[in-house]
């Protein structure tokens, strides 16, 4: 196989992008973590209840992950991607606004 300058382009596009998608992955699982607190108190639960709170978020997020990967591959990726990455900082835009009208 022959490397020409498209082929790299692409891969380290790529790359950039699942970057990218660990790091958004990894910043939804902290702010449940930062929510642990409010979530024990809401649900006046001990360690055990949070264990299950972050186990059933982390299960429930992966499977739409996933769905959402094979669907977007199905479809078309680039686009499937964007759509994704605009409505993970849109919804969490929303949220610490509303967290931020509250105080």
């Amino acid at each position: 196989m022959q490397v020409t300058p498209v082929t790299t382009r692409v891969q380290r596009l790529t790359l950039v992008a699942t970057c990218l998608a660990v790091l958004m992955v990894q910043i939804d699982t902290t702010v449940v973590n930062l929510a642990l607190r409010a979530i024990q108190i809401g649900l006046g639960g001990g360690v055990t209840v949070l264990q299950w709170v972050v186990d059933a978020y982390n299960v429930v997020y992966a499977s739409l992950i996933l769905t959402g990967g094979a669907l977007a591959t199905c479809l078309v990726a680039g686009a499937g991607f964007r759509l994704a990455s605009r409505r993970f900082v849109s919804d969490h835009c929303c949220a610490a606004w509303r967290l931020r009208l509250r105080s």
